[in-house]
């Protein structure tokens, strides 16, 4: 049996999730569980800045040339 969610948002590319979960409302962002509420959880998702697709690559890259020098 799968479990639903009493309530889910999408929100910055965030999934926020809430289930009941005897008698609690265990909160999910991105599938993994936070300690905060799911009003607080969308909250943050908004107000965070959007991830930079390549920031990673771009990020190894700068080291690597700098290693180089």
């Amino acid at each position: 049996m799968e479990l639903k969610p009493e309530r889910k948002k999408e929100i910055n590319d965030r999934t926020i999730e809430e289930f009941y979960w005897h008698g609690e409302y265990p909160v999910y962002v991105d599938k993994k569980l936070v300690n905060i509420s799911f009003e607080r959880a969308c909250e943050l998702a908004e107000n965070e800045p959007p991830a930079e697709p390549d920031c990673e690559k771009v990020a190894t890259r700068r080291v690597l040339i700098n290693l180089d020098k």
